[in-house]
Protein backbone atom coordinates (compact mmCIF):
# COMPACT_ATOMS: atom_id res chain seq x y z
CA UNK A 1 0.00 0.00 0.00
CA UNK A 2 1.50 3.32 -1.09
CA UNK A 3 2.97 5.41 1.74
CA UNK A 4 2.52 2.68 4.36
CA UNK A 5 5.53 1.56 6.40
CA UNK A 6 4.90 -1.71 8.21
CA UNK A 7 7.35 -0.87 11.02
CA UNK A 8 5.09 2.05 12.03
CA UNK A 9 2.58 -0.45 13.44
CA UNK A 10 5.19 -1.37 16.06
CA UNK A 11 4.49 2.00 17.69
CA UNK A 12 1.08 0.86 18.86
CA UNK A 13 0.76 -1.51 21.81
CA UNK A 14 -2.10 -3.76 20.66
CA UNK A 15 -3.05 -5.64 17.51
CA UNK A 16 -6.30 -3.69 17.54
CA UNK A 17 -4.43 -0.39 17.46
CA UNK A 18 -2.03 -1.63 14.79
CA UNK A 19 -4.91 -2.75 12.59
CA UNK A 20 -6.77 0.54 13.01
CA UNK A 21 -3.62 2.49 12.10
CA UNK A 22 -3.08 0.34 9.00
CA UNK A 23 -6.67 0.84 7.85
CA UNK A 24 -6.32 4.60 8.41
CA UNK A 25 -3.49 4.65 5.88
CA UNK A 26 -5.52 3.11 3.05
CA UNK A 27 -8.95 3.11 1.51
CA UNK A 28 -11.49 0.40 0.62
CA UNK A 29 -9.51 -2.44 2.18
CA UNK A 30 -10.56 -6.02 2.80
CA UNK A 31 -9.74 -8.12 5.85
CA UNK A 32 -7.45 -10.16 3.63
CA UNK A 33 -5.62 -6.97 2.61
CA UNK A 34 -5.04 -6.20 6.29
CA UNK A 35 -3.80 -9.72 7.02
CA UNK A 36 -1.48 -9.80 3.99
CA UNK A 37 0.14 -6.40 4.56
CA UNK A 38 0.52 -6.54 8.34
CA UNK A 39 1.25 -10.23 8.84
CA UNK A 40 -1.34 -10.39 11.61
CA UNK A 41 -3.37 -13.61 11.68
CA UNK A 42 -6.75 -13.54 9.93
CA UNK A 43 -8.57 -14.56 13.14
CA UNK A 44 -7.07 -11.55 14.98
CA UNK A 45 -7.90 -9.27 12.04
CA UNK A 46 -11.53 -10.44 12.03
CA UNK A 47 -12.03 -10.03 15.80
CA UNK A 48 -10.28 -6.63 15.82
CA UNK A 49 -12.29 -5.31 12.87
CA UNK A 50 -15.52 -6.46 14.55
CA UNK A 51 -14.49 -4.70 17.79
CA UNK A 52 -13.51 -1.47 15.98
CA UNK A 53 -16.77 -1.53 14.03
CA UNK A 54 -18.78 -1.87 17.25
CA UNK A 55 -16.91 1.15 18.63
CA UNK A 56 -17.90 3.11 15.51
CA UNK A 57 -14.27 3.64 14.47
CA UNK A 58 -14.69 1.73 11.20
CA UNK A 59 -17.25 1.60 8.42
CA UNK A 60 -17.89 -1.69 6.63
CA UNK A 61 -20.00 -2.24 3.54
CA UNK A 62 -20.51 -5.05 1.08
CA UNK A 63 -19.13 -4.42 -2.42
CA UNK A 64 -20.71 -6.56 -5.13
CA UNK A 65 -18.32 -8.18 -7.58
CA UNK A 66 -18.88 -7.59 -11.28
CA UNK A 67 -18.42 -11.27 -11.99
CA UNK A 68 -20.92 -12.20 -9.30
CA UNK A 69 -20.37 -14.41 -6.30
CA UNK A 70 -20.01 -13.50 -2.63
CA UNK A 71 -19.78 -9.71 -2.03
CA UNK A 72 -16.47 -8.28 -0.78
CA UNK A 73 -16.45 -6.59 2.63
CA UNK A 74 -14.84 -3.16 2.25
CA UNK A 75 -13.36 -1.49 5.34
CA UNK A 76 -12.54 2.18 5.98
CA UNK A 77 -11.98 4.29 9.06
CA UNK A 78 -14.98 6.33 10.13
CA UNK A 79 -13.89 9.72 8.82
CA UNK A 80 -16.54 11.48 10.90
CA UNK A 81 -14.52 10.65 14.00
CA UNK A 82 -12.02 13.37 14.90
CA UNK A 83 -9.30 14.31 17.35
CA UNK A 84 -8.66 17.91 18.40
CA UNK A 85 -5.29 19.60 18.77
CA UNK A 86 -4.63 22.99 20.40
CA UNK A 87 -1.32 24.88 20.51
CA UNK A 88 0.12 28.28 21.36
CA UNK A 89 2.76 30.02 19.26
CA UNK A 90 3.77 33.67 18.92
CA UNK A 91 0.70 35.12 20.63
CA UNK A 92 -1.81 32.95 18.74
CA UNK A 93 -3.83 29.99 19.97
CA UNK A 94 -4.59 27.54 17.15
CA UNK A 95 -6.90 24.55 17.03
CA UNK A 96 -7.52 21.83 14.47
CA UNK A 97 -9.81 18.86 14.07
CA UNK A 98 -8.13 15.88 12.39
CA UNK A 99 -9.93 12.84 11.08
CA UNK A 100 -8.39 9.41 11.65
CA UNK A 101 -6.45 9.71 8.41
CA UNK A 102 -4.70 12.79 9.75
CA UNK A 103 -6.55 15.17 7.43
CA UNK A 104 -7.51 18.60 8.73
CA UNK A 105 -11.30 18.92 8.85
CA UNK A 106 -11.51 22.30 10.53
CA UNK A 107 -9.20 24.96 11.93
CA UNK A 108 -9.63 28.02 14.11
CA UNK A 109 -7.33 30.57 15.75
CA UNK A 110 -7.53 33.29 18.40
CA UNK A 111 -4.98 36.04 18.86
CA UNK A 112 -4.20 36.68 22.52
CA UNK A 113 -4.24 40.45 22.95
CA UNK A 114 -4.56 40.64 26.73
CA UNK A 115 -1.64 38.62 28.17
CA UNK A 116 -2.91 39.19 31.70
CA UNK A 117 -6.20 37.36 31.05
CA UNK A 118 -6.42 33.70 32.15
CA UNK A 119 -5.29 31.28 29.43
CA UNK A 120 -8.30 29.08 30.19
CA UNK A 121 -10.75 31.73 28.95
CA UNK A 122 -9.03 31.84 25.55
CA UNK A 123 -8.74 28.06 25.25
CA UNK A 124 -12.39 27.53 26.19
CA UNK A 125 -13.48 30.18 23.66
CA UNK A 126 -11.39 28.50 20.97
CA UNK A 127 -12.80 25.06 21.76
CA UNK A 128 -16.34 26.45 21.67
CA UNK A 129 -15.67 27.89 18.22
CA UNK A 130 -14.03 24.84 16.65
CA UNK A 131 -16.54 22.38 18.12
CA UNK A 132 -19.57 24.42 17.05
CA UNK A 133 -21.82 22.14 15.01
CA UNK A 134 -19.39 19.21 15.38
CA UNK A 135 -19.65 15.90 17.19
CA UNK A 136 -17.37 15.70 20.25
CA UNK A 137 -13.84 14.59 19.34
CA UNK A 138 -12.41 11.34 20.63
CA UNK A 139 -9.71 13.26 22.53
CA UNK A 140 -7.85 16.55 22.68
CA UNK A 141 -4.11 17.20 22.70
CA UNK A 142 -2.78 20.43 24.22
CA UNK A 143 0.70 21.64 23.23
CA UNK A 144 1.57 24.45 25.60
CA UNK A 145 4.69 25.56 27.43
CA UNK A 146 2.90 27.28 30.28
CA UNK A 147 2.15 27.07 33.98
CA UNK A 148 -1.30 26.37 35.37
CA UNK A 149 -2.15 23.63 32.89
CA UNK A 150 -3.78 21.45 35.57
CA UNK A 151 -6.34 24.15 36.31
CA UNK A 152 -6.89 24.65 32.59
CA UNK A 153 -7.65 20.94 32.20
CA UNK A 154 -10.12 21.14 35.08
CA UNK A 155 -11.93 24.00 33.35
CA UNK A 156 -12.10 22.02 30.11
CA UNK A 157 -13.47 18.96 31.94
CA UNK A 158 -16.31 21.06 33.36
CA UNK A 159 -17.57 21.57 29.82
CA UNK A 160 -16.37 18.49 27.94
CA UNK A 161 -16.07 14.76 28.62
CA UNK A 162 -13.30 13.81 26.16
CA UNK A 163 -9.86 12.83 27.51
CA UNK A 164 -7.08 15.46 27.52
CA UNK A 165 -3.42 14.82 26.71
CA UNK A 166 -0.77 17.41 27.59
CA UNK A 167 2.53 17.90 25.81
CA UNK A 168 4.96 20.68 24.89
CA UNK A 169 5.67 22.27 21.51
CA UNK A 170 8.71 20.00 21.24
CA UNK A 171 6.52 16.99 21.96
CA UNK A 172 4.02 18.13 19.31
CA UNK A 173 6.89 18.65 16.84
CA UNK A 174 8.18 15.12 17.47
CA UNK A 175 4.72 13.62 16.94
CA UNK A 176 4.18 15.70 13.81
CA UNK A 177 7.47 14.43 12.39
CA UNK A 178 6.68 10.87 13.46
CA UNK A 179 3.33 10.70 11.67
CA UNK A 180 4.43 12.77 8.66
CA UNK A 181 7.74 11.05 7.95
CA UNK A 182 6.66 7.64 9.26
CA UNK A 183 9.96 6.66 10.84
CA UNK A 184 11.16 6.39 14.42
CA UNK A 185 12.68 7.05 16.83
CA UNK A 186 12.67 10.79 16.15
CA UNK A 187 13.64 13.69 18.39
CA UNK A 188 12.71 17.36 18.34
CA UNK A 189 14.82 20.04 19.99
CA UNK A 190 13.04 23.34 20.55
CA UNK A 191 15.25 26.33 21.38
CA UNK A 192 13.45 29.34 22.82
CA UNK A 193 12.95 30.70 26.31
CA UNK A 194 13.98 27.22 27.47
CA UNK A 195 15.40 24.27 25.53
CA UNK A 196 13.03 21.31 25.39
CA UNK A 197 13.87 17.92 23.92
CA UNK A 198 11.24 15.36 22.93
CA UNK A 199 11.87 11.81 21.75
CA UNK A 200 9.28 9.33 20.57
CA UNK A 201 9.83 5.66 19.94
CA UNK A 202 6.40 4.51 21.03
CA UNK A 203 6.28 6.47 24.27
CA UNK A 204 6.81 10.22 24.14
CA UNK A 205 9.59 11.36 26.47
CA UNK A 206 10.14 15.02 27.32
CA UNK A 207 13.08 16.74 28.98
CA UNK A 208 14.13 20.30 29.71
CA UNK A 209 17.81 20.42 28.70
CA UNK A 210 18.35 24.18 29.03
CA UNK A 211 21.12 23.79 31.58
CA UNK A 212 23.08 21.41 29.34
CA UNK A 213 23.76 24.03 26.68
CA UNK A 214 26.42 25.77 28.72
CA UNK A 215 27.18 25.15 32.40
CA UNK A 216 27.91 27.81 34.97
CA UNK A 217 31.63 28.33 35.56
CA UNK A 218 32.82 28.98 39.09
CA UNK A 219 36.24 30.58 39.39
CA UNK A 220 38.25 31.40 42.50
CA UNK A 221 36.93 34.94 42.75
CA UNK A 222 33.83 34.99 40.57
CA UNK A 223 31.02 32.84 39.19
CA UNK A 224 30.27 33.31 35.49
CA UNK A 225 26.77 32.58 34.26
CA UNK A 226 27.03 31.92 30.53
CA UNK A 227 24.41 33.57 28.33
CA UNK A 228 24.50 30.46 26.20
CA UNK A 229 21.44 29.23 28.02
CA UNK A 230 18.13 29.60 26.27
CA UNK A 231 16.52 32.51 28.10
CA UNK A 232 19.68 34.61 28.07
CA UNK A 233 20.36 33.80 24.41
CA UNK A 234 16.96 35.15 23.49
CA UNK A 235 17.54 38.27 25.60
CA UNK A 236 21.00 38.91 24.13
CA UNK A 237 19.77 38.53 20.56
CA UNK A 238 16.85 40.89 21.10
CA UNK A 239 18.92 43.53 22.85
CA UNK A 240 22.06 43.05 20.70
CA UNK A 241 24.06 42.70 23.92
CA UNK A 242 26.99 40.31 23.52
CA UNK A 243 29.95 41.83 25.38
CA UNK A 244 30.94 40.24 28.66
CA UNK A 245 29.16 36.96 27.95
CA UNK A 246 30.95 33.68 28.53
CA UNK A 247 31.02 30.22 27.00
CA UNK A 248 33.22 27.12 27.00
CA UNK A 249 35.54 26.52 24.07
CA UNK A 250 37.46 23.23 24.23
CA UNK A 251 37.15 23.19 28.00
CA UNK A 252 38.32 26.77 28.49
CA UNK A 253 36.24 29.76 29.52
CA UNK A 254 36.05 32.25 26.64
CA UNK A 255 34.33 35.58 26.17
CA UNK A 256 32.17 36.74 23.25
CA UNK A 257 32.74 40.39 22.35
CA UNK A 258 30.62 40.84 19.21
CA UNK A 259 27.86 39.20 17.22
CA UNK A 260 30.28 37.11 15.18
CA UNK A 261 32.09 35.56 18.14
CA UNK A 262 28.76 35.16 19.91
CA UNK A 263 27.31 33.29 16.92
CA UNK A 264 30.37 31.06 16.72
CA UNK A 265 30.09 30.27 20.41
CA UNK A 266 26.42 29.52 20.09
CA UNK A 267 27.08 27.25 17.11
CA UNK A 268 29.61 25.22 19.10
CA UNK A 269 27.37 24.98 22.15
CA UNK A 270 24.27 23.93 20.21
CA UNK A 271 26.12 21.43 17.99
CA UNK A 272 27.53 19.87 21.17
CA UNK A 273 24.01 19.53 22.57
CA UNK A 274 22.82 18.05 19.25
CA UNK A 275 25.55 15.42 19.45
CA UNK A 276 24.57 14.61 23.03
CA UNK A 277 21.01 13.92 21.84
CA UNK A 278 22.25 11.60 19.08
CA UNK A 279 24.62 9.83 21.48
CA UNK A 280 22.11 9.16 24.25
CA UNK A 281 18.80 8.82 22.34
CA UNK A 282 19.95 7.50 18.92
CA UNK A 283 17.17 9.07 16.81
CA UNK A 284 16.98 8.44 13.09
CA UNK A 285 16.40 12.15 12.72
CA UNK A 286 16.60 15.16 15.01
CA UNK A 287 14.38 18.14 14.20
CA UNK A 288 15.81 21.46 15.39
CA UNK A 289 13.59 24.51 15.65
CA UNK A 290 13.42 27.93 17.27
CA UNK A 291 12.85 31.56 16.38
CA UNK A 292 16.54 32.31 15.88
CA UNK A 293 17.38 29.04 14.07
CA UNK A 294 17.77 30.76 10.71
CA UNK A 295 18.78 28.77 7.65
CA UNK A 296 22.34 30.14 7.77
CA UNK A 297 22.76 29.47 11.49
CA UNK A 298 21.32 25.98 11.09
CA UNK A 299 23.82 25.16 8.32
CA UNK A 300 26.70 26.17 10.63
CA UNK A 301 25.34 23.97 13.43
CA UNK A 302 24.83 21.12 10.96
CA UNK A 303 28.43 21.33 9.72
CA UNK A 304 29.78 21.58 13.25
CA UNK A 305 27.72 18.62 14.51
CA UNK A 306 28.63 16.44 11.51
CA UNK A 307 25.35 14.52 11.51
CA UNK A 308 24.50 15.05 7.85
CA UNK A 309 20.88 14.67 6.75
CA UNK A 310 19.91 13.17 10.11
CA UNK A 311 19.77 16.74 11.49
CA UNK A 312 16.79 18.61 10.05
CA UNK A 313 15.77 22.25 10.37
CA UNK A 314 12.11 22.24 11.36
CA UNK A 315 10.15 25.32 10.27
CA UNK A 316 6.70 24.93 11.82
CA UNK A 317 3.72 26.89 10.58
CA UNK A 318 1.08 28.29 12.92
CA UNK A 319 -0.91 25.03 12.72
CA UNK A 320 1.97 22.56 12.91
CA UNK A 321 2.03 22.30 16.70
CA UNK A 322 -1.77 21.94 16.86
CA UNK A 323 -1.63 19.10 14.32
CA UNK A 324 1.22 17.50 16.28
CA UNK A 325 -0.79 17.78 19.51
CA UNK A 326 -3.73 16.06 17.79
CA UNK A 327 -1.41 13.29 16.57
CA UNK A 328 -0.17 12.83 20.14
CA UNK A 329 -3.74 12.43 21.43
CA UNK A 330 -4.50 10.07 18.55
CA UNK A 331 -1.49 7.90 19.40
CA UNK A 332 -2.37 7.80 23.09
CA UNK A 333 -6.13 7.40 22.86
CA UNK A 334 -7.20 6.01 19.48
CA UNK A 335 -4.55 3.63 18.15
CA UNK A 336 -4.62 1.48 21.29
Amino acid sequence: MEGFKKEMTDLFPTRRGQILYFISQGRDLSKLDVKTETGISISTVISSVDSLYKDDLLTVYEEKKKEGGKPRSVINVNEKKTVCGVSYKAGVLSAVLLNLKGEIQKEEAIEILDKSAPASSYVLSLLKEILKGEKPPLAIGLAMNAVGLDSLCEEIRKNHSFPIYLTTNSGAAACYALFSEKEFPVCALGVGNRIKCACTDGALRLADVSDLLSPVFSGRTQTYGSVLSAAAVESALREKRYEGTFYFDEGKLSEAQDVRSYSEALTKALSSLVNDVFTFLSPRKLYLFGDYITEGFFERVKRSAGRGEALVRFSPSRLTFAVGAAYYAMKECVFI
